[in-house]
């Protein structure tokens, strides 16, 4: 079953599906969500990183099914082990910060450690602000790691 569904995964030009795909926004983390995903193909991003206690941003990017991984950067372990099971995402743990800038900054640092993106690589970020309140994504970052 699994070499039938990597074969299939394999066959299916994502880029194309999204482009076509006729995506329903009901709320700001779905536009930001998508957005992000956009933005990665448009850049050719190396990975999109999430800052989601929950994992619900990393689950909202995730049903657009992007080429490049999703890193997931969590403090909460039941998220990073739901994480796990959802379709291109790589769970990592973070820890609480302060402010957002702190919060992107050490998401990166999470990335890095996961050894997917390297010094140099583009990735497209996306979180929530304020830090600390879960379900409510609305900020988009594009960075060239290490710059």
């Amino acid at each position: 079953m699994a070499k039938i569904a990597e074969t299939t995964e394999k066959s299916i030009n994502f880029r194309t599906r999204f482009l076509k795909m006729d995506a329903v926004i009901k709320n700001i983390t779905d536009a930001v969500s998508h957005s992000t995903v956009a933005a990665a193909y448009d850049l050719n991003a190396k990975a999109i990183i999430t800052v989601s206690q929950s994992g619900y941003t990393a689950r909202k990017v995730s049903r657009f099914r992007p080429i490049c991984p999703i890193i997931a950067a969590t403090t909460s372990d039941k998220a990073y082990n739901q994480l796990a099971l959802n379709w291109g995402v790589v769970p990592t743990r973070s820890v609480p910060q302060p402010n957002s800038d702190e919060l992107f900054k050490h998401a990166v640092q999470c990335a890095l450690s996961t050894g997917v993106v390297k010094e140099g690589d583009l990735v497209v970020m996306t979180g929530g602000v304020p830090v600390g309140i879960s379900g409510k994504s609305n900020t988009m970052r594009i960075e060239i790691i290490g710059q």
